[in-house]
């Protein structure tokens, strides 16, 4: 009986301590991660990583940007075996008269394939393959069409 309580003591010190490790890198900045963008309004990059008993999971970025426009955009990149797999589908529809005119639409940002999305009360989304482990996601309720393919195509150009 010693023993279970020795075991499930020392796996609270390890969750424990893998959320603490976690809470105090959220705010840790990741300059290369997400870039400035000249000309824009450029927020304040948040960092997490993605721990677990097994290790290192990766790392998420969020950052929100507001274009010369007025478009307000937030970016996330998954870095790491979180998207590790994962691909774009070919997905091209409109879906109006059944589930509210949602779209989907495949394309390409700076020759890597994209999802642009749109969903009347959330707004639009694009998610961009990266590679293998890497995926940016941009989303926004007020951008039109051209404003966040135009976002994701700086941003991508950017990173590399």
């Amino acid at each position: 009986m010693k023993n279970i309580g020795g075991i499930l003591m020392k796996m609270r010190k390890i969750i424990a301590a893998a959320a603490a490790t976690a809470l105090l890198s959220a705010g840790a900045p990741a300059a290369a991660a997400l870039p400035d963008i000249e000309g824009w309004r450029n927020g304040e990059i948040r960092e997490t990583k993605l721990e677990a008993i097994s290790g290192s999971k990766g790392t998420w970025t969020e950052r929100d940007y507001r274009t010369s426009g007025g478009a307000r955009l937030h970016a996330v990149l998954m870095q790491g075996a979180g998207p590790k797999g994962w691909e774009i589908t070919q997905t091209n529809a409109e879906d109006g008269e059944i589930s509210g005119g949602e779209s989907a639409e495949n394309l390409t940002i700076a020759g890597r394939p994209a999802l642009l999305e749109f969903r009347p009360v959330l707004g639009r989304s694009i998610t961009v393959k990266l590679d293998a482990e890497n995926v940016l996601t941009l989303e926004s309720k007020n951008a039109e069409k051209e404003e966040i393919i135009a976002a994701a195509e700086i941003i991508v150009k950017k990173m590399r």
